[in-house]
């Protein structure tokens, strides 16, 4: 099995929305500003060893910033890309077609995470069936685009081949299961890779925004459905990585991390 880092592009935004009070106001410094900054666009590629094509994620659509999105979404997490960076040709990278991709693991349904499902349109999708039903309800309960949070109804009623729906942590195929991770949103589905050189790589996604949230102490993000379910989940992860002695915990959009690791055409096997 092997497994390759997409880079997406970035986002720049708020960096209170990844670590919560990164900035706050005190009697010495009333006006305190927030620090704005870079986070990764992150996509994994894994091959089984019997040549199953998988992909995790699949970053943001690339009219985003042209009038795709709703114009809060542009001003508060505008997105950044070249042209080597687009997901076809980070796949190419990899010697891989989307039309070649088996499954798509969507680990939530958010802007920057499902933003090109449409070019897998013949795979079948794996999504938390929690998560789904909280974006189908998003989607239509106002026919305001303003009132559908990170959600684009485009992208969360997208005519997919087939839909799997997972409702806790499930087996995917040998070396890869989804974990379960509610807390950002409705529910994350984070990723299990047993890889036999590497040993287990885990993924986080936005179950987990950078090592900073990670701790020891996990540290709250600005982003949360519900923050009791996010500091459990996070728990959760250390749990795993800690009896499972994973050799890897990948942090969801900690830019230091992910420019520090392999990335396609390189891999981890």
């Amino acid at each position: 099995m092997k497994l390759y880092l997409l880079d997406l592009g970035y986002m720049e935004v708020d960096m209170n929305f990844i670590v919560a009070n990164s900035t706050f106001a005190t009697t010495d410094n009333p006006d305190a500003a927030s620090k704005w900054g870079k986070i990764p666009m992150i996509a994994a590629l894994i091959i089984t060893d019997d040549g199953r094509k998988i992909i995790y994620d699949c970053g943001s659509n690339y009219d985003g910033m042209n009038g795709y999105w709703r114009e809060l979404t542009i001003k508060m997490s505008p997105f950044y890309y070249k042209p080597e960076q687009e997901i076809n040709n980070q796949l190419a990278l990899c010697g891989v077609k989307a039309s070649e991709i088996d499954t798509l693991i969507i680990s939530h349904m958010h802007v920057d995470h499902i933003g090109n499902i449409e070019l897998f349109k013949d795979a079948q999708v794996i999504v938390a069936r929690k998560e789904l039903a909280h974006a189908l309800n998003m989607v239509h309960h106002s026919m305001d685009e303003n009132e559908h949070g990170f959600y684009v109804k485009r992208e969360v009623t997208a005519e997919v081949k087939k839909y799997t729906l997972v409702d806790g942590d499930t087996y995917i195929c040998d070396g890869l299961e989804v974990i379960s991770l509610p807390g950002h949103c409705a529910c994350v589905l984070g990723l299990k890779i047993y890889l036999p050189n590497t040993g287990l790589v885990v993924m986080t996604q936005d179950a987990c925004y950078t090592a900073a949230n990670y701790g020891p102490p996990a540290t709250a993000s600005g982003v949360a459905y519900d923050t009791k379910a996010y500091f459990e989940s996070v728990e959760k992860l250390r749990q795993i990585a800690q009896r499972e002695k994973a050799s890897m915990v990948i942090f969801g959009h900690d830019i230091n991390q992910f420019y520090s690791l392999k990335r396609a055409p390189e891999y981890y096997d």
